[in-house]
């Protein structure tokens, strides 16, 4: 259901969408612990390799990349330790959208070939620290 091809048709790894709720500003998060491995100053998109073994890309909005770090306030850097809940950015809402850009943020496992199976296990209205997709070996 994400807006973009690329990330729809599973391209860049399997996963679920999400779209912020309301608010002046969006707070991405880590989903759990591990390290930066991915993280332009544009502030646009973050990989990380998990401590689970997950290596996993968060996308925030689409084709924000455009905007050259405009409205993202960046937290971490590439080779920066994680923990669960700890914050990547800070998004402007308001600059993305006058932007006229998506928000909807593709969070997606990359190394999808090395599980058996990886499934979206929440949907609708979820709250941070909701598990949202469950890799099996």
């Amino acid at each position: 259901d994400v807006p973009d091809p690329v990330f729809s048709s599973g391209a860049v790894g399997k996963g679920a969408g999400i779209e912020p709720s309301d608010g002046a500003s969006i707070e991405v998060v880590a989903p759990a612990d591990g390290s930066v491995v991915v993280a332009p100053s544009s502030g646009h998109a973050y990989g990380l390799a998990l401590d689970n073994g997950l290596e996993i890309l968060i996308h925030v909005g689409i084709d924000t990349v455009n905007l050259k770090g405009k409205g993202f306030d960046v937290k971490v850097g590439k080779g920066d330790r994680v923990k669960a809940g700890q914050t990547l950015v800070v998004v402007d809402r308001a600059v993305i959208e006058e932007a006229g850009y998506k928000l909807v943020t593709p969070v997606l496992v990359t190394n999808y070939m090395n599980f058996a199976e990886v499934e979206v296990i929440a949907s609708g209205d979820i709250e941070t620290g909701t598990d949202l997709i469950k890799a099996t070996k």
